[in-house]
């Protein structure tokens, strides 16, 4: 599915050199929504009496923490990628 109204040759070559793995701005989507859920969790971490609870709830925070890292270190590397294609395709053009 094409991205930011790119036209077609971009986003072919953007497909194939991702090997249709997610587009950096659907990475950052997934790393807004685990941002919503760490928060919920902290929510409940902090109204948690229970210290099993917190404990688990401390874990799951803290795995989640990991994820956003991940996810954002990997849409970073996404976006180089997607950005070096459209300059590659650009200075093709620009040698024709």
């Amino acid at each position: 599915m094409p991205q930011n109204n790119a036209p077609q040759p971009y986003e072919d070559a953007i497909s194939e050199a991702l090997e249709n793995e997610p587009r950096a701005d659907e990475l950052l989507r997934m790393t807004a929504l685990l941002v919503e859920r760490r928060a919920g969790l902290l929510e409940d971490y902090k109204t948690e009496s229970d210290a099993g609870a917190r404990l688990k709830l401390k874990r799951a925070i803290e795995k989640i923490g990991e994820q956003i890292a991940v996810l954002r270190e990997e849409a970073n590397i996404t976006q180089f990628v997607e950005d070096s294609v459209r300059v590659g395709i650009e200075m093709r053009k620009l040698e024709n």
